[in-house]
């Protein structure tokens, strides 16, 4: 742990898939920690407050995590922050985590059980606990909305690299609207999260538009919003979803 910075910059995160490469040229007005490059991830310790990861031990129970669940041979994906930072947000996080379905959750926490992580089913509705070394990762099994890790969703991930480690990360148009539902009044990282991934991510906008079903008013609120501040999206696009929006106003 270095001194009494309570963040460090772990790496700089490239999206390392062919067609899926970064857009650049594009600024978005959000605010990001100081001294943060965008497309890294910096872990807090709790000193801001939080009920921090520790931050030293961060990349090797990253990498840990995800070669013990593709051992145990479930679907999974990481979101949250790291899959944020992945795609060009640069922002802190406090865990890691993962994205599995409902019936995969309880061998998934058992395998890591298995593979030295201490494991809580704390909350059998929606989420399971697991930490190694200081570092917490959140196992999801339900996302905000009802969301749960479906087939479209798993065959859209993405490998990102972050701290040297190649992270299965959730599809951006999937975190882009687990991010739009999930904003509220005491989380508002998650509209500017999802705004960093608009403006960095190459996006499959029919897709989008897809998963957008989950949670339409929401997404076409942000969509409209990332247009006040200049993120490049396709008017086309807005449109289409308005459309579909309105069909249903009485």
């Amino acid at each position: 742990m270095r001194g009494h910075d309570p963040v460090i910059a772990l790496a700089d995160a490239t999206l390392r898939s062919g067609s899926n490469r970064c857009r650049s040229g594009y600024t978005v007005a959000m605010t990001t920690t100081p001294g943060t490059a965008p497309g890294t991830v910096r872990v807090t310790d709790g000193a801001e407050g939080l009920n921090g990861s520790d931050h030293d031990a961060f990349a090797a129970v990253l990498a840990r995590t995800i070669a013990v669940l593709a051992e145990a041979g479930v679907d999974f994906a990481v979101l949250g922050g790291v899959a944020s930072a992945g795609y060009g947000r640069a922002r802190w996080t406090k865990d890691i985590d993962v994205f599995v379905r409902p019936e995969d959750a309880d061998p998934a926490l058992d395998a890591l059980g298995a593979n030295g992580f201490e494991i809580d089913r704390i909350n059998p509705a929606w989420i399971f606990k697991a930490n190694r070394d200081g570092v917490q990762v959140d196992l999801i099994f339900k996302g905000k909305g009802g969301i749960f890790l479906d087939d479209r969703m798993v065959s859209h991930v993405r490998p990102v690299t972050l701290a040297g480690v190649e992270v299965p990360a959730i599809g951006p148009e999937d975190l882009i609207v687990m991010k739009a539902l999930s904003h509220d009044e005491e989380s508002p990282r998650h509209w500017y999260d999802a705004l960093g991934v608009l403006s960095s991510a190459d996006i499959d906008w029919p897709y989008l538009l897809e998963r957008a079903r989950l949670g339409p008013n929401r997404v076409l609120a942000l969509l409209h919003y990332a247009l006040s501040v200049d993120v490049p999206v396709p008017t086309a696009a807005v449109r289409q979803l308005h459309d579909q929006v309105s069909a249903n106003w009485s």
